[in-house]
């Protein structure tokens, strides 16, 4: 028998056969997205509550993103950094309007704005607070989640991610997250920065407490390190703000940005700073790279931030300012179930939490699957909903109706097997 070759399973197996089994995946494979749906090649559909860790914030396939993209890849493709092109700089002076930055640097994939960063912090200590060669430190949260170079995973919490690639490299401490005194004890001479997520996205939608940003800025302030924020998914209109940092009343010495702004078609990502500490950290020769200002990237990023900044003319509010308010209507509806298995439901804007009193976060997400609902589970007892923030609410109560009769299925499955 032949098989289809367009179905679910050939595309499985093709990928199984000659790819690296580095991620686990869900059984089925997406064929066709639009919007906050997708649909699998044996033609099921899906509301995507993932939006891909924000790299689809503004909508699968979103039609101002694509034509930006297509126009420009049909004008001029890639051409050396070398050179200047005719789309990065306003790509640049985009970036640094909305993150009130003076100066910004781009890259690709979000783990390289995250090394970015940590070039940027070191040479600043180095330059500017004297710190001895070689000897910075940089302070960083337990549970965090930054990306897998080898850089990186040598301060993750997470042994899967470390296990089999050291030696690992020095330079971090590792504290508490939301914890103010164990940080505030981590820091001395050495230290060139702090590292955080706004909120441990990862981690399970962790949330800080409301004093704890102003607190870290003011140490900072007081002792001449940087602070340094991952807004790489939490950013761009994620939570409510454009920056989920403005949640806090501070403002950060680095930006990491990343996912939306490629609007998901270009992996574009970077940091955005004050000149000060970008011509500190970085002179020409020191860093580059062959995709990360193209023409190509400057054209979807431009169109990335423009569609987050566009108003809608049916409810008279841009994806930002819809993000918040249909935030709140899922926090609400979600806690609306009140169901005796969730523990708790926490988020801000569109990125939310549901927290299991046991850890039955994957199978709930399996569970979803089966009834055309995309999310995924994190550390064990966690489901995030984080969908695309264009998402219509009739997608918004599909979602947690059909999450409620998965959760009953298991109450019924608990109830039956214990009686």
């Amino acid at each position: 028998m032949v098989m289809n070759i367009k179905s679910n399973q050939f595309y499985m197996d093709l990928y199984d056969r000659f790819g690296a089994n580095h991620y686990s995946k869900f059984k089925f494979a997406v064929e066709r997205a639009k919007g906050a749906e997708f649909w699998d090649a044996d033609g099921k559909r899906y509301i995507d509550m993932l939006s891909c860790y924000s790299a689809v914030s503004q909508g699968h396939c979103n039609p101002r993103i694509v034509r930006a993209l297509s126009e420009q890849a049909r004008k001029c493709d890639a051409v050396s950094g070398a050179v200047y092109n005719s789309t990065i700089g306003k790509c640049l002076q985009k970036v640094s309007e909305i993150t009130g930055m003076n100066q910004v640097l781009l890259k690709n994939g979000g783990v390289e704005g995250v090394e970015l960063s940590i070039k940027a912090m070191r040479a600043y200590g180095y330059t500017k607070k004297k710190i001895p060669l070689n000897a910075a430190e940089i302070i960083v949260a337990e549970n965090n989640f930054h990306g897998r170079t080898t850089t990186v995973i040598s301060f993750s919490s997470s042994e899967r991610s470390k296990k089999g690639f050291g030696p690992y490299m020095p330079g971090f401490v590792s504290v508490k997250y939301n914890d103010f005194s164990e940080l505030e004890k981590a820091v001395n001479e050495h230290t060139a920065g702090i590292l955080l997520e706004p909120i441990q996205g990862e981690g399970g939608i962790i949330i800080p407490s409301d004093d704890y940003f102003p607190k870290v800025r003011e140490l900072c302030d007081k002792q001449g390190i940087l602070l340094c924020l991952d807004e790489i998914q939490t950013g761009m209109g994620r939570t409510g703000k454009m920056f989920c940092f403005e949640h806090y009343g501070i403002r950060p010495d680095i930006i990491i940005i990343g996912k939306a702004l490629g609007g998901g078609v270009r992996p574009i990502s970077g940091i955005a700073t004050s000149m000060d500490i970008m011509d500190t950290a970085f002179k020409p020769g020191n860093e580059g790279s062959t995709y990360a200002e193209d023409p190509i990237t400057g054209a979807v990023g431009l169109a990335a931030i423009e569609e987050l900044l566009r108003i809608r003319p049916k409810e008279g509010i841009n994806l930002v300012q819809r993000a918040e308010k249909m935030g709140n209507y899922l926090i609400n509806q979600l806690k609306a179930l009140d169901h005796s298995m969730i523990k708790e439901v926490r988020g801000k804007g569109l990125l939310v939490g549901i927290e299991f009193y046991e850890p039955i976060a994957h199978q709930v997400a399996l569970g979803l699957l089966r009834e055309g609902v995309f999310a995924k589970d994190t550390h064990e007892t966690t489901l995030r909903f984080a969908p695309p923030l264009m998402i219509p609410k009739k997608l918004v109560d599909e979602s947690v109706s059909k999450l409620e009769r998965v959760l009953d299925g298991f109450v019924e499955y608990y109830t039956g097997n214990l009686g």
